[in-house]
């Protein structure tokens, strides 16, 4: 901290902060390498997964019943 007005401080990573930092660039520079493969996984799943979705959901069919009015 610097005693000035305004009050200025200066921040600098720790040695754990430094070693995050560089698996974090590796993991930005796979993403980048990968990422057309990285998007077309993630568009099969979508579809995939849409496809399950309309095959578990059976439209609600009234029955005749639900539509006899008494009285």
């Amino acid at each position: 901290m610097y005693q000035t007005v305004p009050p200025r401080v200066e921040y600098r990573p720790t040695g754990l902060g430094r070693e995050v930092g560089g698996l974090l660039q590796s993991i930005t520079d796979w993403s980048q390498a990968n990422i057309t493969a990285i998007q077309s996984a993630r568009h099969d799943f979508d579809e995939r997964t849409a496809r399950l979705a309309e095959d578990a959901v059976e439209p609600v069919r009234p029955t005749e019943e639900r539509f006899t009015r008494s009285g």
